[in-house]
């Protein structure tokens, strides 16, 4: 079935035309329904007949049975040797809506045909909704928000407390959305209500409903919100911490934890089952308070999140989140290392002896000297303890561009209390060779 009133238009009086070397030929019969923007109490139901000759054609129409006299039919035109030739019928819209049966009889020497009109089964879906509040100045906005409804013929209502809402300060509908697909058109549309702040109390209810339809027909669905006045401090009570790994795991172990310590404004907020969560770059959760490591403390709950060197060196965004219900939007912080370096330098070291004027023990230092960065250690001995003949002190030293489990070493020895002797290789030795 088709709705397309377009081509009709070429219909008029028109010239009856006889080609009679040409053997009969049938009728192709089409029913076309009536287009859903007719209004009114009557609908037109057309029936078209194309690729016939002659042009000799009758049409005829019944009802549940019943001959239909009120119909027009227009005369035939012809083109490319062919006629085609339409007949039109108004019917009760009731009728037609009752899904009667109404059907076309096309009479032609080349062959008789019928078509059947009954209004298909409507598609009727209600929508998903959602509402939703705003605050702003002195005003609350409600939004109420129905996606994938069809038919396209609905209505919101809304109503605080179970009674409809009259006189608002602002209320409005949009225009609904048409969205196809495979399953067919699906529409949305959303209402707002903006209502004076000092109307409203705490645990407020209220409903947005949606009519789909009207009449017997009528469907609705609903969603209902309870207003709850927002708190002036979004945060008041609530404190996040995130406690980065130590360098001594990140390079001695290659593994380190990150951890998200929250403090709650009072410990009847704290459970395991609190929305807190390690979350990646994608948001996907890492760790929440039911996880094992995860610690609870009276009012603070703690979150060691594992981190691999790897992990660590390129740059990995981790983000600590709380969602809570005395919280007005959640409350997060993010950890990512922020010096991410493309390029490494090892570190030049250096160990030097005690001065022969200090007599308080070793001094170590080291640094680089074209580096942008320099550190140093000192180490403190007695003096009993140095003056031991080839008694050796080392140091290591680890950094990042440094393989794993290696480390650079630098090693010192008092040979006599006269002579000292150095050993500054640029050595790296593997933690497995080292002494336990």
């Amino acid at each position: 079935m088709h709705c397309d009133y377009g081509f009709f238009y070429d219909w008029g009086k028109g010239t009856m035309v006889t080609v009679a070397s040409d053997p009969p030929t049938a009728p192709s019969v089409f029913p076309v329904r009536p287009c859903t923007s007719e209004s009114g109490d009557t609908v037109t139901l057309t029936c078209l007949a194309t690729g016939f000759r002659p042009a000799a054609v009758s049409f005829s129409w019944t009802q549940n049975g019943g001959a239909l006299s009120d119909s027009l039919q227009y005369p035939a035109v012809l083109k490319n040797k062919l006629y085609s030739g339409v007949s039109q019928v108004r019917v009760r819209r009731q009728d037609w809506d009752l899904r009667h049966s109404f059907k076309c009889r096309v009479e032609h020497e080349g062959g008789s045909k019928e078509v059947d009109f009954i209004k298909a089964d409507e598609t009727i879906q209600l929508p998903s909704l959602k509402i939703m509040s705003m605050e702003e100045s002195n005003q609350v906005t409600f939004s109420c928000l129905a996606n994938d409804f069809v038919p396209n013929i609905f209505e919101f209502k809304w109503l605080k407390n179970g009674k409809v809402v009259k006189n608002a300060s602002l209320e409005f509908t949009t225009p609904s959305t048409a969205v196809s697909s495979d399953d067919g058109t699906r529409f949305s549309a959303a209402s707002f209500l903006t209502l004076p702040k000092e109307t409203l109390v705490d645990d407020t209810r209220m409903t947005c409903e949606f009519s789909l339809q009207r009449g017997a027909k009528k469907q609705q669905v609903e969603s209902v919100l309870e207003y709850r006045t927002r708190k002036c401090s979004t945060q008041e009570g609530f404190d996040m911490k995130i406690i980065p790994p130590s360098w001594e795991d990140l390079l001695l172990k290659r593994n380190g934890e990150v951890r998200c310590e929250v403090t709650f404004p009072k410990a009847s907020l704290v459970s395991r089952e609190v929305n807190l969560s390690w979350r990646d770059e994608k948001m996907g959760v890492l760790m929440t308070p039911t996880d094992p490591g995860a610690q609870i403390n009276g009012k603070r709950i703690i979150l060691p999140l594992d981190i691999t060197f790897e992990e660590w060196n390129s740059g990995v965004r981790r983000t600590c989140l709380l969602d809570h219900g005395e919280l007005l939007e959640p409350l997060k912080r993010v950890y990512e290392r922020k010096d991410v370096v493309k390029s490494l330098k090892p570190p030049s070291i250096f160990m030097l002896p005690p001065l022969k004027q200090t007599r308080e023990g070793v001094n170590h230092r080291q640094h680089g000297s074209k580096s942008p960065f320099e550190a140093y250690s000192r180490l403190s001995v007695p003096l009993s303890e140095w003056d031991v003949p080839e008694r050796a002190y080392s140091c290591l030293v680890h950094h990042e561009s440094v393989e794993q489990n290696k480390s650079y070493v630098r090693s010192i020895t008092q040979n006599s209390p006269q002579q000292t002797t150095m050993v500054n290789l640029n050595m790296r030795i593997s933690d497995r060779c080292k002494a336990q």
